[in-house]
């Protein structure tokens, strides 16, 4: 998933960089035309990149990508959960790239914590809110300016009017992929009350085409799909599932040593329900049923805004009203997680979690716009008339 996606984002930044660059000249201003301005993007400096561990070559590629189509040289610091990446990191970026523009800065907590006290040019922070908090503070102390992309509860709205097989098929797997551990993962289902079991249904169906039960056992993928990058991600997702309040209809086992949480689904999930105090990042699938499509937006838009919100539906009127009386950072319709990837679109946050850290955007946010006016020296402008070494003053209007 983050391989393909790192290729084309450099093969895409290669191409337009240049383009991306380029002075251009505001709109036009009678009053200022003769004055020749322009708009032109800087560097701003250094750039720190604190990667997590979920897509750790994605989440590195993508936010240097922008930082380095702007002009600047980058540290970063990957997550210490991945350590076999983050050694090869550190030995080839040396290879091919000189340290003066890529560093790479290994460790932990207190190494990140070190990092955190030099001032630099602007920080890029992936990871979960409570991380974030602890970036933004120190970053406050040196005035620098941040980037945080901070996950959430992302939100699939599933309308009776939908192709039922395709949307169990795409919220499974989106739900499934890399074991949940995906910031735009679907992370709970609001479905009308009515409609509940007839969705449940197809989910079962859906899961049982991805792992079909009466293959031999070498080849049941629910014993091969990807582990929790530790046994405490298990022990905290345990916990969650074994206060829930909802029924579960699928999985639940789960096998911390072995970092392994078996697909669960659970149905009958209320809005205060355990399952429901954070991000799950994780094969779990909550079912929340609810009295009308209203009281889902109103749940929605009661809590932080969330990185992405999926709608499936065929009814355009209503695809229209939930993204109408929503905010989320990102939006899909009959389709999930998609978005992140695709090429020359913004991805990122709204409130807390604001970034715009890939393509194009990653280039603009890690730029500084100057605005310089190239006056030639006989123009007249608004304060008076050069014309040698005599001055006309003019009134201003």
């Amino acid at each position: 998933m983050e391989v393909n996606t790192s290729l084309t984002a450099a093969l895409g930044a290669h191409k337009h960089v240049e383009q991306w660059a380029k002075p251009y000249k505001p709109p036009f201003d009678i009053n200022l035309t003769p004055m020749r301005p322009i708009v032109r993007k800087e560097a701003k400096g250094v750039v720190l990149v604190i990667a997590p561990f979920n897509y750790p070559l994605w989440l590195v590629i993508s936010p240097l990508l922008g930082a380095l189509s702007a002009g600047n040289s980058v540290c970063i610091k990957p997550s210490e959960q991945t350590p076999e990446f983050s050694k090869l990191i550190t030995e080839l970026f040396p290879k091919y790239i000189d340290t003066d523009i890529i560093s790479v800065v290994n460790g932990a907590i207190s190494e990140t914590t070190k990092l955190l006290e030099i001032q630099w040019d602007h920080i890029l922070f992936t990871g979960s809110g409570r991380v974030g908090r602890v970036v933004s503070e120190a970053a406050a102390k040196h005035m620098t300016p941040v980037t945080l992309e901070l996950g959430g509860k992302s939100p699939v709205f599933v309308d009776p009017t939908c192709d039922l097989p395709t949307a169990a098929n795409r919220i499974l797997w989106g739900k499934l992929a890399n074991a949940g551990q995906t910031c735009t993962a679907p992370d709970y289902v609001l479905v009308p009350r009515g409609f509940q079991d007839k969705f449940i249904e197809a989910l079962l169906k859906a899961y049982n085409n991805f792992f079909p039960p009466d293959a031999p056992a070498s080849q049941r993928g629910v014993l091969n799909m990807g582990r929790l990058i530790s046994s405490r991600s298990v022990d905290r997702v345990a916990a969650l599932v074994s206060k829930t309040k909802g029924q579960i209809v699928l999985g639940g086992k789960h096998d911390a040593e072995d970092r392994f949480f078996a697909p669960t689904i659970v149905k009958d999930v209320l809005f205060d329900d355990s399952l429901m105090s954070e991000e799950l990042f994780a094969p779990v699938l909550p079912i929340v049923p609810v009295d009308s499509f209203d009281d889902a937006i109103a749940f929605v838009n009661a809590n932080d805004h969330p990185l992405a919100l999926y709608v499936f539906s065929n009814d355009n009127a209503f695809k229209s009203k939930v993204v109408d009386n929503t905010q989320s950072g990102g939006f899909a319709a009959n389709e999930v997680i998609l978005q992140s990837a695709a090429e020359g679109i913004p991805f990122g946050g709204i409130g807390p979690a604001v970034a715009a850290s890939t393509a194009v955007s990653g280039a603009s946010t890690l730029s500084h716009t100057s605005a310089p006016l190239l006056t030639p020296r006989n123009v007249i402008g608004s304060t008076g008339c050069y014309t040698g070494d005599s001055r006309l003053t003019l009134t201003r209007r």
